[in-house]
């Protein structure tokens, strides 16, 4: 015992216990601190910076790629086949000669026909030329016999009345009248049948006319001893060998045509009005998921499917990727739509109250309403029209009325953030 303070010195146990009492005492005190300070600070709420971007509207389906389909290889010549020119798989291009089909047949009669048209032309020239001339020579002749048999007639006339010629001379002078009449007829008709819109022009053009309808039918022919590729293609099939004789309408050929790759696919009609042909896509094949590809929307059926309540759309691949195969499944992501005028924010930062809409914004650490006009909506963005600027911090989700004005803290949104009426602020997951 110490004499000093007249009092026993604490033993161990003892002190021990002070010293948990004093830590427990520390301990209820910073709690309390803590738990003040939550009361007293402002909530949280979630907040998107918002910059101007555009906005996509599209429109997502489903389709297949369309599967070519052969198309046969028909002869129109007749004849022993001279050549055949490719061989299963081979691919050739548009214009290229597969086979050929004897052809002294269609040359002797192309041969023929240009002879044909070479004299007719030539009966057409002579008829312009020299009928012509020969016809106004032989009217004028007749003319001017005419004009002496009518004169003769009436001199024999005045000579029978005083007696001094037979009655028999006027009758004769009156018969070489009639006939030079007749010939001046013949050659005025002549005349006339030899001009260019005359009976005797009119029949020379229709043999010319003929004529040649003759030669290109004839050289027609000639062409088809040589059958060509109509497209670029692969040959499937081969049914024909030299030697075989032909007729026209044989099948001789089976090609699979190169080119354009297709994607056909059904959409909800409610999509319809979106929709332009014209419009770029992006497809993805279910197989291949990681390599997306483009196609534009070239077709869309005028009608709607009534049992389906679908619209029928075309899209072509400029550039198909290896991998595509025929009736291969693929998701295709249309853009139907782009807005670049306003401002894109999360779909839960715009509020609705008496018809107008709002979001709210955090400046300077206290929440302000902004009116907006709502543009387009997609599922995750609405494009709004106001008064913010690149930089701002648009709210994400409702705020009570009464937090307007009120100092809040502002925390990045994320898309699970959901409000607290607990706390008067949103949960915000941190990841």
């Amino acid at each position: 015992m110490s004499e000093a303070s007249g009092q026993p010195p604490p033993n161990g146990p003892s002190r021990l216990k002070l010293i948990l009492v004093i830590i427990v005492a520390l301990l209820a005190i910073v709690v309390a601190a803590h738990a003040v300070a939550a009361a007293v600070a402002p909530p949280r709420v979630a907040i998107w910076t918002i910059e101007r971007e555009p906005l996509l509207y599209t429109v997502v389906a489903s389709g297949r790629v369309e599967a070519r389909r052969a198309i046969p290889v028909i002869v129109l010549a007749e004849g022993p086949v001279l050549t055949v020119e490719v061989e299963e798989g081979d691919t050739v291009s548009a214009g290229v000669v597969l086979m050929t089909v004897d052809s002294a047949v269609a040359s002797a009669l192309r041969a023929s026909t240009t002879a044909d048209v070479a004299r007719a032309e030539a009966r057409l020239i002579e008829i312009k030329n020299q009928g012509q001339a020969l016809a106004r020579a032989r009217l004028r002749q007749a003319s001017v016999e005419l004009a002496n048999a009518r004169r003769n007639v009436e001199r024999m006339k005045t000579m029978s009345s005083l007696g001094a010629v037979p009655t028999k001379a006027l009758e004769d002078a009156e018969a070489a009248l009639a006939s030079a009449e007749e010939r001046q007829s013949s050659a005025s008709l002549e005349l006339q049948a030899t001009e260019p819109n005359g009976s005797r022009s009119a029949s020379l053009a229709a043999d010319l006319a003929v004529a040649r309808a003759a030669f290109v039918e004839a050289n027609l022919a000639l062409t088809r001893t040589a059958v060509r590729s109509p497209m670029r293609a692969v040959v499937l099939r081969r049914m024909i060998d030299p030697g075989a004789i032909v007729r026209p309408g044989d099948s001789v050929l089976q090609l699979l045509p190169l080119g354009d790759t297709y994607i056909g696919m059904d959409v909800d009609e409610r999509a319809a009005a979106e929709l332009r042909v014209g419009q770029s896509a992006t497809a993805v094949a279910d197989a291949v998921p990681e390599q997306p590809f483009s196609a534009d929307v070239v077709r869309l059926s005028p009608s709607v499917d009534p049992e389906r309540g679908t619209l029928g759309v075309r899209l072509r691949i400029p550039s198909p990727p290896s991998f595509l195969r025929p009736n291969m499944t693929v998701s295709v992501t249309v853009e139907a739509r782009r807005s670049t005028g306003g401002f894109a924010v999360p779909a839960a930062a715009v509020l609705t109250e008496s018809g107008h809409s709002f979001v709210h914004v955090v400046r300077d650490g206290r929440i302000e309403r902004i009116p907006v006009r709502v543009g387009m909506r997609s599922s995750t963005r609405t494009e709004v029209f106001a008064r913010l600027a690149d930089g701002d911090s648009v709210v994400v989700g409702d705020v009570p009325s009464s937090r307007v004005g009120a100092e809040v803290q502002a925390t990045p949104w994320s898309p699970t953030a959901v409000y607290d009426p607990a706390s008067g602020g949103l949960k915000i997951p941190f990841h």
